[in-house]
């Protein structure tokens, strides 16, 4: 799988974590946003699936230069 605009494969961890052909982000962040491309293959032939995830929150200024994001 990949993700986001510039094509680079998903990081599995933790937090992100593929589960049977599912992608599973616990606690998504807005920079998870963006196209997630799924590729698959066999033995009869391939075929890919584009979505596109769109994580909102609110942002509140703590102090000058300093931004917290949450929810």
């Amino acid at each position: 799988m990949e993700g986001s605009t510039a094509k680079q494969p998903v990081k599995l961890d933790d937090r992100v974590r593929q589960v049977s052909g599912t992608l599973i982000i616990k606690e998504a962040r807005v920079d998870d946003s963006g196209k997630y491309l799924c590729n698959v293959n066999n033995s009869v032939g391939g075929e890919s699936v584009e979505t596109v995830l769109t994580v909102t929150g609110k942002q509140f200024l703590l102090a000058e230069g300093i931004i917290f994001q949450c929810c």
